[in-house]
This record gives structure tokens, sequence and C-alpha cells, in this order.
């Protein structure tokens, strides 16, 4: 997909102009021609105002929406799939006790609710919902629904979805 489509998606799934800043700094940063003229921008906003650390090394996936753009805390080694939420106080980390390169893996069609935490080499399946206040530390399957200590595997997000 080009970039101005990536843009223009982007935007169609941020409706407010807060979120479309943040992505479209993000996404600028990772054009090599211009990621120096967007250095300061990028320290400006997503560092000091956001208070928000999203490294040039996340793979991020298209159509991500961030509703609340404020202390999101990425690993550089963390790929993010297509059409993924991710609310405000998120951290995507890694456990570099074992290894640098265990950021998470989060697959397409995923909610991160507000101030969840994912720790460590797991993979968030497919349409899969991490309630807020979440600490996982262990893979999530697919179509699953993972709420504090209770984990669900056989959830429909349609179903959800339509419910609410």
């Amino acid at each position: 997909m080009s970039f101005v489509k990536i843009i223009k998606k982007d935007f169609k799934t941020n409706k407010n102009f807060i979120s479309r800043l943040f992505l479209l700094i993000v996404r600028l940063e990772r054009v090599k021609l211009i990621s120096k003229l967007v250095l300061p921008f990028r320290l400006l906003i997503i560092n000091f105002i956001f208070n928000s650390e999203i490294p040039k090394s996340v793979f991020l996936g298209s159509g991500v929406r961030v509703p609340h753009p404020y202390n999101i805390i990425i690993h550089g080694g963390a790929n993010i799939g297509n059409n993924v939420t991710i609310y405000q106080g998120v951290t995507l980390g890694s456990n570099e006790f074992l290894d640098n390169n265990c950021a998470p893996q989060i697959c397409d069609y995923v909610v991160i609710g507000a101030n969840s935490v994912i720790i460590g080499p797991v993979t968030i399946g497919r349409n899969s919902i991490i309630s807020a206040c979440s600490l996982v530390s262990k893979d999530i399957s697919e179509n699953a629904f993972f709420k504090k200590n209770e984990y669900n595997n056989n959830f429909s997000v349609e179903e959800y979805i339509e419910s609410r």
C-alpha cells in the first residue's frame, strides 16, 4: 500500500485532529527523505506534548486508530498489524532480562484498552480485545477477550461490537 493511501486510511479511521497529527508525524518520520526534517517535530509533539515513544523501527500497519495518543510507549521491535486500536497509557514492551528481541507482536483488528501493559515476546491474536488496565505476559489466541484475571478464547468481536 502506498504512503498516501496509508495516510488517507489513517485519517479516515481517526476522526479528531490530535490523533491525525500524531499518526501523521509517526508516519512521516519513516520516510527516509524527510525523516531528519520531521525529527524536531517528533521530539516536540510526540515526546514532549503527548509524552509518547514510538521508535522508527516499529512496524505500524495501516488503519491504526489512536483515539487519545497520550503516554503510549512502544518497544522498537514491536509489530502492530492493520486496523489496531491503541488507547492512552498503553505500553508494549520487552523483557530485556531475557532477550532484547522480546517485543510483542500485535495482529490485525486488535483493541488494546487504556493503561494496558503487554510485555515480552507475546503474540496477540487477530480480532482480540485487551480490556483496560490489563497486564498481558502470555500469548492471546484469535477472537479472544482478555480482562485482568479472565480469559475467554471463544469470543466473537463482531457480537461484542454489535451489542455496544
